[in-house]
């Protein structure tokens, strides 16, 4: 299925990812791609803007016993000469126990 929403990354995510167990793994997985299938990934149940100062600009996905924290850069993009809603970035993943 296509994307609505271009893929962006910090340099560490794919290391967090490589670390969680499978299970988990593709649980995150399967968030992502349902982030990025959306018309709005605000509006993905379990997403939430963060409102702390230190988190401004940021939203936050959960899946299971971890966070998926993402930007939203709205404003069409082409890449590849495929047409993205925007871009969604992915800044960090982390397990509930350390995500605040």
């Amino acid at each position: 299925m296509a994307h609505n929403w271009q893929l962006t990354f910090d340099d560490n995510v794919p290391v967090q990812l490589a670390r969680l167990p499978p299970r988990d793994r593709m649980a995150v997985f399967r968030s992502i791609a349902r982030l990025l299938q959306a018309e709005n990934p605000a509006s993905v149940p379990g997403v939430k803007k963060l409102v702390e100062k230190r988190f401004e600009g940021m939203w936050r996905q959960r899946q299971g016993n971890y966070r998926i924290f993402f930007e939203l850069h709205p404003g069409t993009t082409v890449h590849l000469s495929h047409t993205y809603t925007g871009r969604l970035h992915l800044v960090v993943i982390h397990h509930r126990s350390r995500a605040y």
